[in-house]
């Protein structure tokens, strides 16, 4: 029964893939060998081959790591749950998927459908829950968490923002707008995207905005990240 749900699983997320299960101790099974394969057309109705982010999602979802909704569309602009990006990144680095006899999260159940995403992610030191327990699968991924969890995959040390300039500053949801300061949990996460180019200054537009004075980047490191957000940094990652 566990070959047969996981199967329906995998085909339902990434339309066709190859993978083999073996049992690792009892009741506990690890997938080897998965790697999604590109079976659906990349081609979105709304995105056209001049927006900014084209070749990006062009790329992921020729890879199968990213896929449009059943209208066709991409939906640029829409959030990406925790969830979701747990799946994508998995994707993206071609994991192995790891089953657990007890879910990490008791928010992300047996039955839940990112179950085998979030645990392959969790067992790869990718992403972690909260302080109370939660995951939290369905809120939404912020820029400061996908950068984190980009590092991590990378491997990268964490190293304090270049100095001088830029000058980061950080827009809060209440559209106060600060310095990026040494007590923010992301400051050194900041730094080390900075450094290995996974923010670019001001070539980000996208992501990035001018701020009021000369030399000066505005950031929504708070805020949720856009699937094109999304699909721009994975595919940095991978290169």
């Amino acid at each position: 029964m566990i070959n047969r749900f996981v199967a329906i699983l995998l085909v339902f997320v990434f339309g066709t893939v190859s993978i083999s299960l073996v049992e690792t101790k009892a009741g506990s099974y690890e997938f080897v060998n998965a790697s999604p394969m590109a079976t659906s057309d990349s081609s979105f109705t709304d995105i056209s081959s001049d927006f900014w982010a084209y070749p990006a999602i062009q790329s992921l979802a020729q890879a199968g790591v990213i896929k449009g909704y059943p209208d066709g569309s991409f939906q640029p602009d829409k959030s990406v749950s925790r969830a979701e990006f747990a799946t994508m990144v998995v994707a993206a680095l071609n994991l192995s998927f790891v089953l657990v006899e007890y879910p990490t999260f008791p928010d992300v159940p047996g039955n839940h459908w990112a179950l085998t995403y979030v645990e392959t992610a969790v067992a790869n030191h990718l992403v972690k829950g909260y302080p109370d327990g939660s995951f939290r699968p369905e809120g939404e991924i912020t820029l400061a968490e996908i950068l984190t969890v980009i590092i991590r995959a990378k491997g990268w040390s964490l190293v304090d923002p270049p100095t001088p300039p830029p000058r980061i500053l950080v827009e809060e949801a209440d559209r106060r707008v600060r310095f990026l300061d040494s007590s923010d949990w992301f400051y050194q996460t900041v730094g080390t995207a900075v450094t290995h180019g996974l923010l670019t200054f001001p070539q980000d537009t996208q992501i990035v905005w001018p701020g009021t004075n000369s030399g000066e980047s505005q950031i929504r490191f708070n805020s949720p990240a856009s699937r094109a957000q999304t699909a721009v940094l994975l595919q940095r990652m991978l290169q």
